[in-house]
């Protein structure tokens, strides 16, 4: 049965988006986030992309820079889920300890990596560079991401069939690095050679969120479907967002027809935007 929440203008029903054949959990590091001097711009991206790629993302959390912490979280999620994501804490700064955590985690030394001093050094002085020394240090066996708009590199590795990637904690730099470095590894990894999860957007003008809701719930019902869904209030209009599993598609997509065709037929001034997001393959 579908669990409904509403919050912050959204109504959301809670049929969890991908296959817990396939888990993942998102671990952001940074005490200036829970401290609020700055905002987290990074879970929704990689929520995003990793539950169209078909995970199951059953956790994020945020943590302080707390070495104990972090591996009591890495701990369990080793022994929990098959993907864990890291942001945060991999800077050259005294509080920038994601590194140290992981290795302490996974029980592996902190070996110099040779590609990430040759690239360090080519962008700094010697005395630069030796305050940025640390930066040179991923776990042994982890291999390096390299970091095309920043300086800080994340690394990857896998754990007792855990794969964890480990990204930096500045927005666009972990952006580029999930999309560039990230995604294809994983698509790799899982063999995804199309999305697992189709997103489809649908924008009503001229109609009432109870409207529309009744609408979609008496259709996904006569249908028999268990599909993720949302309704979001924007300023003069009403967003539905359908999270679709590959192996729903057809259905889903005759899902779509019927919703808007039953919403023009019983509220003949609606106007509506079709809108398609992570479609097809890679």
């Amino acid at each position: 049965m579908l669990r409904q929440e509403r919050r912050l203008g959204v109504l959301v029903h809670e049929e969890p988006v991908g296959e817990k054949d396939k888990t993942a959990r998102i671990i952001i590091v940074g005490s200036e986030l829970l401290n609020g001097i700055v905002k987290d711009d990074n879970l929704y991206p990689i929520t995003h992309e990793l539950s169209k790629l078909g995970f199951y993302i059953d956790k994020a959390l945020f943590l302080h820079d707390n070495i104990d912490d972090i591996v009591d979280e890495l701990h369990d999620a080793i022994n929990s889920v098959d993907l864990i994501i890291v942001t945060g804490g991999l800077g050259p700064t005294e509080d920038d300890i994601t590194r140290y955590a992981v290795a302490k985690a996974v029980d592996s030394q902190l070996i110099p990596s040779k590609k990430i001093i040759e690239d360090l050094k080519g962008k700094y002085t010697d005395e630069e560079f030796k305050r940025r020394i640390k930066m040179c240090l991923i776990p042994e066996n982890a291999d390096v991401l390299e970091n095309d708009l920043g300086v800080a590199p994340g690394f990857y590795l896998n754990v007792d069939k855990t794969y964890i990637f480990v990204i930096p904690g500045v927005p666009r730099e972990a952006r580029k690095m999930l999309d560039t470095k990230v995604i294809p590894i994983l698509r790799r990894i899982y063999d995804i050679k199309e999305y697992e999860v189709e997103v489809i957007h649908v924008r009503f003008w001229n109609i009432r969120e109870k409207d529309l809701e009744d609408i979609v719930m008496d259709i996904l019902k006569r249908e028999n479907l268990k599909i993720y869904f949302k309704i979001v209030m924007n300023n003069g209009f009403l967003t539905l967002t359908l999270f679709i599993n590959k192996n729903l598609t057809h259905k889903g997509k005759k899902l779509i027809s019927n919703i808007i065709s039953k919403v023009k037929r019983l509220y003949p001034d609606v106007e509506y935007e079709l809108i398609f997001d992570g479609a097809g393959g890679g």
